[in-house]
């Protein structure tokens, strides 16, 4: 896990590294605390999938986490050692450094949390076109060209099995199998849209209490 994360870290510009004087690697998230932030408590409660946050105080002190254990939860085991799960990595790290790039130019808040009821738009597209930029640069070895076929294989499957859970009423199966798959391609919304409708389903239908016999 380390060497690919050391590999993704060699895609990034030393330049655009300039700055982040932490990067921490966690297996999972530590339970929320009173002083926590909001979007980190509503992650918590909800169980969503957090993959990676940035946080810094000023542009030369900031800091990246990422949470290698939900991101490894979207990668099937066959493909944890292989350029699959390098890309999928390196796709977070990416994101997270171009809010850092957003940040030390002067336009992002010096926190992200994408649970925000109000996200910054521009501020995410930014960080988007940053790591898309980084993929592409990827995708030219052919080893990386393969493994993104196979990433792309491993979306379309989450998301044929989350519409046969969703067709089977089973919402939360179908909202992690759809979140797995956005996880996997950031850049098609309708992935994106059916997770959180999925979702809303299993907010709207709570399980149903029995007694035991």
């Amino acid at each position: 896990m380390l060497w690919q994360v050391r590999r993704s870290i060699g895609w990034i510009f030393p330049a655009d590294l300039e700055g982040i004087s932490s990067l921490k690697l966690i297996d999972e998230l530590a339970p929320a605390r009173e002083t926590s932030e909001a979007w980190y408590k509503k992650a918590q409660k909800n169980d969503y999938f957090v993959l990676g946050w940035y946080k810094a105080k000023a542009p030369t002190e900031a800091a990246i986490t990422l949470n290698i254990g939900d991101i490894y939860k979207c990668i099937p085991v066959i493909y944890r050692r292989t350029p699959v799960a390098t890309l999928i990595i390196t796709q977070t790290l990416a994101h997270e450094v171009g809010h850092h790039m957003s940040y030390k130019k002067g336009y992002a808040v010096a926190l992200t949390g994408r649970l925000e009821k109000k996200p910054d738009r521009d501020e995410e597209a930014r960080a988007e076109s940053y790591a898309l930029a980084v993929m592409t640069r990827m995708r030219r070895r052919w080893h990386y060209r393969l493994a993104a076929l196979a990433v792309n294989d491993l979306t379309q499957w989450y998301d044929v099995q989350a519409l046969l859970d969703w067709r089977a009423g089973k919402y939360k199966d179908a909202a992690r199998k759809w979140y797995k798959a956005a996880v996997l391609d950031p850049y098609d919304r309708r992935l994106a849209t059916c997770y959180w409708r999925a979702k809303e389903m299993c907010d709207s239908n709570p399980p149903a209490l029995t007694n035991g016999t």
